[in-house]
């Protein structure tokens, strides 16, 4: 399994790199030139980002696509390891239903609770976004997880509300100061959601054959 996490996380992490920097890359780039046209707009008490001192060019892109692979192989463990202490079949047939269960706890219900951000966007102070981040998806893959593995009616019932209790959390988001454009935001919001489903299928689909495949004779 741990084999079969790997080689899924390197060909899904590659799929999303290649996304990201074909559709989300540009929109982030476009972000920078607005936050660094008014640096005032940056998080109360925090430093203001010197993108010049960031990597630039290819190295910027190796520096995400590593990054990219990483988490995937990260999230694709994660899959496996809960396949296998929960006994759940993970195959080919099965593996995009997993996909689309990691897509759902982990982008979906983040979003929406907490904004989609870009640079130069008002939003809370990351440590914040983090643990939130954290919690969302920890109570939503815990929902749908017992939703795959339960067969009793109420009980499954029980774990979709666990998977949805997220939205009643409380955030006081912050209002104004951010200097992106709306249809800037939008138009990231709409590209991380749909690269993300695009991803996590290709991340499900071959997480379920590979995983199919160490075990052939």
């Amino acid at each position: 399994m741990i084999w079969a996490a790997v080689l899924a996380g390197l060909v899904a992490g590659l799929v999303s790199a290649g996304l990201i920097e074909w559709r989300i890359a540009p929109l982030i780039a476009s972000a920078e030139t607005y936050e660094e046209a008014a640096p005032h707009t940056h998080e109360a008490g925090a430093p203001a980002h010197d993108h010049a001192a960031m990597p630039q060019g290819a190295a910027r892109i190796a520096l995400t696509g590593l990054s990219t692979v990483l988490a995937t192989i990260g999230f694709a463990l994660l899959l496996g390891g809960a396949a296998l202490v929960l006994d759940l079949p993970l195959t080919l047939r099965t593996g995009p239903l997993w996909g689309l269960g990691a897509f759902v706890a982990v982008q979906v219900m983040p979003a929406l609770v907490l904004p989609l951000q870009l640079p130069g966007m008002a939003a809370l102070d990351l440590g914040t976004r983090q643990t939130l981040w954290l919690g969302i998806a920890t109570l939503a893959g815990a929902g749908l997880l017992l939703v795959a593995r339960l067969r009793s009616t109420p009980l499954r019932l029980a774990g979709l509300a666990l998977a949805l209790s997220p939205l009643l959390i409380p955030v006081a988001l912050p209002e104004g100061g951010g200097v992106v454009p709306p249809e800037l935001a939008s138009a990231f919001a709409a590209n991380s959601l749909a690269l993300g489903a695009l991803s996590f299928a290709v991340l499900g689909t071959a997480l379920g054959y590979f995983s199919t495949w160490r075990r052939a004779p």
